[in-house]
Parts: C-alpha cells; sequence; structure tokens
C-alpha cells in the first residue's frame, strides 16, 4: 500500500508508531498543536540519541560502573570528560553543564549522588561543595 503523502510514519520516544500529519486541516479536525508537540517529542528523542551516541564514539562505556573518581572544584574553565554520576558532599545549588547548556539543581541534599552522564563543567556559581565526578 502506498504511503500518504500528507502524513509522515514515525515512531516516538516509547516506540508508538505515529503518522505525523503535514498541514493538518483543522476542517478535517487536524491541529497544529498536536503537530508542534509530536514534532518536539521526536527531536527531543532524536537529540538524546545522538548525545549517547556521541558519548560511545568517545570510547564511554554507558552502561558499566564508574572505574574512577576525580574531586571537582567549581570553575567555569576546568572541562570534564567521561563523568557517569555526580556525588554532592555537602548540600546546596549545583550549576552543570551538560550538552553545553547549563542546568541549575536547587536544594540539593548533603551525601546526594546524581546519577547524570555528559557534564562537562560545574561552574563557579555553585554552593555546593565537596563535590566528586564518577567516571
Amino acid at each position: 500500500m502506498p504511503a500518504d503523502p500528507a502524513t509522515i510514519p514515525i515512531r516516538t520516544a516509547t516506540g508508538a508508531r505515529v503518522d505525523l500529519v503535514r498541514n493538518p486541516d483543522p476542517a478535517k479536525g487536524g491541529k497544529q498543536d498536536e503537530t508542534n508537540d509530536l514534532l518536539a517529542e521526536v527531536l527531543a528523542s532524536q537529540e538524546a540519541i545522538l548525545g549517547a551516541l556521541s558519548l560511545v564514539q568517545a570510547g564511554v562505556d554507558l552502561i558499566a560502573p564508574a572505574t574512577a573518581l576525580q574531586p571537582v572544584a567549581p570553575s567555569d574553565a576546568t572541562v570534564l570528560t567521561g563523568v557517569r554520576a555526580i556525588y554532592v558532599g555537602t548540600g546546596g545549588n549545583l550549576v552543570l553543564t551538560i550538552g553545553g547548556q547549563d542546568v541549575t539543581l536547587n536544594n540539593i541534599a548533603d551525601g546526594t549522588l546524581l546519577p547524570v552522564k555528559g557534564v562537562t563543567k560545574v561552574k563557579l556559581v555553585t554552593t555546593a561543595s565537596n563535590i566528586v565526578a564518577f567516571k
């Protein structure tokens, strides 16, 4: 059966098959907002896959546990590689660079282990201390 030229078959992050409608017609029940939401989900899934692929290409095993620990002093210049998790000894706010974007995690408790991969920086504005990178 030929593909409908008005739709684009895709798979969502959950694996469901969905036909993305090109230029939905409101008269036929199509809604542009639904198409935009679905497209955003597809793009987010693609970014996650590409991020994992770049770690694999860099030689980072995504399944194995950490094999090294590195004390981390907050810095806007120091670049971290191969981080699998971040341990926060003394709580506070943690500002991380992940995938080129700064992310602020507020009110992290003492002794918290955060399973975050792809961290490249622990920014200077971080108020948490006794930070250790699990690699």
